[in-house]
């Protein structure tokens, strides 16, 4: 990343090869960003810290955000080819639950990227049926699948196989991550390979439905930025970048923005 950065510098550059540097940059942020919450998310499962924040929703939206993430997702990989496909019931045209959509979402995207990264030809397919008193999920692809040995350690931490481990990045703490937050969920995990002809990934999280859709509804209207018309909020940072961002990105907010270098400075001003 400071390489490419100090590239940047360069006055020679033409505008295709700055926006190949600065796109360099952006995934490479990204795979450090992810690398952090990763190991942040295991050390907070380990240690019991990490809170479910269980709340109605309507699952169908996830779902599909979750589609179109990975339909641009593919694109960037240059792996246009690859079929992604979301599978809904036919009879249901929405389903309101009650569980941590965040978590959920996240272990939807930690499965199905890794299905992204494995799979070079094909496609991958996810959704989801109720059974009883749980819902069920999966997500298939036509990757290079697993031995026998594979499946066997393959919800264990940094454990992969070694033809995996040559030739796909990643730091192996995905699947280990989503075990975690399906125990936190009272879910359940399950796959079954083949090599070459690719996996499935099964879970199963509590079937909750939703007792009031006009509840959700109030609360997906109270999230939008009209919310914060009229707010103050308090920033406590004493780092010169971070404040310079943040002031970018909250300019446009109808609020008022009040700033401390730290946090007795903020105590003060509360």
């Amino acid at each position: 990343m400071v390489g490419f950065a100090s590239l940047l510098h360069q006055e020679n550059l033409d505008a295709e090869t700055r926006n190949l540097y600065i796109d360099i940059i952006e995934s490479s942020s990204r795979q450090l960003l992810n690398l952090v919450n990763d190991i942040i998310d295991v050390s907070r499962i380990e240690a019991g810290e990490l809170k479910i924040n269980k709340t109605p929703f309507e699952l169908h939206k996830i779902l599909k955000e979750t589609e179109t993430l990975f339909e641009q997702l593919k694109h960037a990989r240059g792996k246009q080819n690859l079929k992604i496909k979301l599978n809904l019931p036919e009879n249901k045209q929405e389903l309101y639950i009650v569980t941590d959509p965040d978590r959920l979402k996240q272990i939807l995207v930690n499965l199905i990227g890794n299905a992204l990264k494995f799979t070079e030809k094909g496609g991958i397919d996810f959704g989801y049926g109720i059974e009883d008193d749980q819902l069920r999920f999966y997500v298939s692809d036509t990757g290079i699948g697993m031995t026998e040995d594979d499946l066997r350690l393959v919800f264990e931490r940094f454990k992969r196989s070694e033809q995996a481990h040559r030739k796909y990045e990643g730091t192996g703490l995905g699947l280990d991550i989503t075990k975690g937050l399906l125990d936190l969920l009272g879910g359940s995990i399950s796959v079954e390979s083949q090599v070459g002809r690719g996996s499935v990934f099964t879970f199963r999280i509590p079937y909750v439905p939703a007792k009031s859709q006009e509840a959700i509804h109030n609360n997906e209207q109270a999230i939008g930025v009209e919310r914060l018309r009229g707010k103050k909020i308090l920033i406590a940072e004493d780092e010169k970048v971070n404040r310079m961002y943040l002031e970018i990105i909250l300019k446009e907010l109808p609020v008022e923005i009040f700033w401390a270098q730290n946090g007795q400075e903020a105590l003060e001003i509360f």
